[in-house]
């Protein structure tokens, strides 16, 4: 049955506090062995999970555990969920490590909040028009273009940490939620890509037809919102831009 699967930085904007993966200690050449070696590990890695959740639900039958998806930086990967996590405090953390020794198949590997929340500190909303040099997040809302920075690494934030943090930074804002408005992202040339041109990329959602109607097609063919979408980025004639409906 299908079901959702949270994401490491869902974890982190609903819970605000570290993520401790139990990693398990598979060969790291372990698709390079034989199939007999493989069917052995996998048989083993069955086992092992078996008596991890027996242990952890006979000594900690109070903590939480999940399963997490993949990054949303990660970009699009097809497969299952990707992390077992415990959500350990201080005393049920010491309680594991004392049982499951660096030599035992599972181990606490720790995704830090903090760092994650750095990420979002370093981004802000931009004011208007925009610096064509730089990459942004856009939304056209009803109260006019929102714009926001990149990170301090030059790297945009998920759709989903961007719709987060413009609801703390736009309060006021009616609707502020994932597709309520047309929105995109702007990425100027990069030269130190190998393949470097002197075409910036305008990216449109693809859009909602349900709750919050709007499509990425008309809003590219609107000539009307897109000269004032190149207006809010600082656009004129002498930029070369494409214009590209995609998953954002």
């Amino acid at each position: 049955m299908p079901y959702i699967v949270q994401s490491p930085e869902g974890w982190f904007r609903d819970k605000q506090c570290d993520i401790y993966e139990l990693a398990y200690g598979a060969p790291e050449d372990l698709w390079n062995r034989s199939k007999r070696k493989q069917n052995y590990y996998r048989a083993r890695y069955r086992k092992d999970v078996k008596n991890l959740i027996w242990w952890l639900n006979r000594n900690l039958p109070t903590v939480e555990q999940s399963t997490l998806g993949p990054s949303e930086y990660s970009g699009y990967i097809l497969g299952g969920p990707m992390m077992r996590v415990v959500d350990f405090d201080v005393a049920s953390r010491e309680t594991f490590e004392a049982y499951w020794p660096e030599n035992q198949p599972w181990r606490i590997v720790v995704h830090s909040y903090d760092e994650w929340a750095q990420r979002i500190a370093n981004v802000r909303l931009l004011s208007l028009p925009h610096t064509p040099a730089e990459p942004c997040l856009w939304w056209d809302t009803p109260s006019g273009f929102v714009l926001m920075s990149a990170d301090n690494d030059g790297e945009l934030l998920s759709l989903y940490d961007a719709n987060w943090l413009l609801k703390k930074l736009c309060s006021d804002l009616p609707l502020a939620e994932q597709d309520a408005y047309p929105r995109g992202e702007y990425l100027p040339p990069r030269p130190s890509k190998a393949l470097a041109s002197d075409i910036s990329l305008l990216v449109v959602g693809y859009g909602n037809l349900s709750e919050h109607p709007w499509s990425g097609d008309e809003y590219i063919a609107d000539s009307q919102r897109m000269a004032a979408l190149r207006v809010a980025l600082g656009l004129t004639s002498a930029h070369c831009i494409r214009e590209i409906v995609d998953d954002f």
